[in-house]
């Protein structure tokens, strides 16, 4: 018998359905009007029409730009865009004009615009380039490489293409449909163009040519946090193709064996899955990094989707994990559940009722709060609760023995202290012995499957002194 989507439950449960949560996230467009935005260069239109920034061609006009008022540097842009196969354009970041006078700004004659560019065109019978990086009006032209400029499957002709692109100091990532696209890392464009407008450009045609028509939709930005962002360089664990650096280990199985093939990538995010499963039955996993860490400031995006796995637990719905301080996948045993690890518990709201997330939980372990032990399993976080199956994002700071901090939305939610293995615990102990004592002040980082699918869309970390 197959579960219900959990969707449906919602809606069954709640007609008043509760909000699905993103965090931080801006709309650039409010769908109606051209508020916040203004044009700069050539003499292309744009006009609002069903909900969509429509951008149309002029016969002999130069490149065009729609450009945001307010200036980004490190951010998150995500929105989607239809373009004429015979027109090609793109979407400017972290752009800027040439100076103009006063009296040329004020009549509307601005500088030419220059900068990134995300490149946006139809795909020939040998695949797209769209997503890659051009330099507009620059001296680099193209700012990836001839070599890794490989024609993709991802954009579709004559469609809503889906946009993403992660701008992080001198990185710049793009996805197209959930697809990875182009990484880039370039230090001298960033050093020139370190923040700036977005722009949405109408490319320039030859006489006898279009009208085209180019239209972008659901717009938005998520401004990263500049203190995080200029402290060091985020390193990404997760390389949004494969699961190269990780380790896969569930109940019953030798570590490395991925049964079922719970955990893979699909359109640019880990996911957990249980198609492959006829039946839970307690077979918890754990993919763990490789690579252990004492120190450091974590970012996880994630969400809930689809159905919990037949004979799931109930407390398991909606229910998944990131564990720190843990063992290694080697030091588990076969039917081990849990490894010992300090575990930031994430929940999914049910449309109706409370459901903190970025609690606390310790499978072998125990912590300090208020300069006392807590032996119990579970302790709640002062989260709100996140409906839906809109992405949320957590961050974990850890300061090897001292304290570990979890934060959502900038606003600390849970704290404790002194990490340690849990000496009531037969297989701690054993853990203790190799460890030289129970306090921890490092380990490894692994994500959950606990028989609810969930997404992990990006793992990065901050090495902290």
């Amino acid at each position: 018998m197959k579960c219900l989507p959990w969707s449906l439950l919602l809606l069954l449960c709640c007609p008043m359905f509760i909000h699905a949560y993103d965090a931080g996230w801006v709309e650039l467009f409010n769908g109606e009007t051209l508020d916040g935005w203004v044009q700069k260069n050539g003499t292309a239109t744009y006009r609002v029409e069903d909900g969509a920034i429509v951008g149309q061609t002029t016969t002999g006009s130069p490149n065009s730009f729609l450009t945001t008022v307010e200036n980004y540097g490190d951010f998150e842009l995500e929105f989607e865009v239809k373009c004429d196969n015979r027109l090609n354009s793109g979407v400017q970041i972290r752009s800027q004009t040439v100076d103009a006078s006063d009296e040329e700004e004020a009549a509307g004659n601005w500088g030419r615009v220059n900068g990134p560019q995300c490149e946006i065109e139809a795909a020939a019978d040998d695949g797209a380039l769209a997503g890659y990086i051009y330099g507009e009006a620059t001296e680099y032209g193209w700012l990836v490489a001839d070599a890794d400029r490989i024609r993709h499957p991802h954009y579709k002709n004559e469609e809503w293409n889906h946009y993403r692109i992660l701008c992080e100091g001198p990185r710049i990532q793009t996805w197209i449909n959930g697809e990875p696209v182009c990484d880039l890392t370039h230090e001298e464009i960033y050093e020139t163009h370190p923040s700036g407008f977005i722009g949405l450009q109408v490319h320039g045609i030859a006489e006898n040519e279009g009208p085209y028509e180019v239209a972008w939709r659901n717009i938005r930005i998520c401004v990263l946090d500049d203190e995080q962002a200029n402290a060091g360089e985020w390193i990404p664990l997760f390389n949004g193709r494969d699961l190269t650096g990780w380790t896969p280990k569930i109940r019953g199985y030798a570590a490395g064996e991925n049964f079922g093939d719970t955990f893979r990538v699909v359109d640019g995010a880990i996911q957990v899955n249980y198609d492959g499963y006829d039946s839970f039955d307690e077979q918890f996993g754990h993919l763990f990094y490789n690579e252990p860490f004492s120190n450091y400031l974590l970012k996880v995006e994630y969400r809930f989707i689809g159905d919990q796995c037949p004979n799931g637990p109930g407390w398991a719905i909606r229910n998944s994990g990131v564990m720190v301080h843990g063992e290694s996948p080697e030091q588990m045993s076969v039917d081990q559940d849990f490894p010992a690890s300090i575990e930031v518990q994430l929940l999914g709201g049910n449309g109706t009722d409370d459901r903190t997330t970025a609690n606390l939980c310790t499978p072998g372990t125990n912590v300090v709060i208020d300069n006392r032990i807590i032996l119990q399993h579970c302790t709640s976080s002062q989260s709100e609760t996140y409906h839906g199956d809109g992405w949320v994002t957590v961050e974990i700071e850890v300061r090897g023995n001292e304290v570990i901090r979890h934060i959502i939305d900038g606003e600390e939610v849970l704290s404790y202290n002194q990490p340690q293995l849990d000496d009531r615990d037969a297989h701690a102990r054993e853990l203790a012995e190799t460890n030289g004592g129970l306090q921890l002040s490092g380990g490894t980082i692994s994500l959950q499957s606990e028989s609810h699918p969930v997404e992990f869309r990006r793992v990065d970390l901050l090495p902290l002194e």
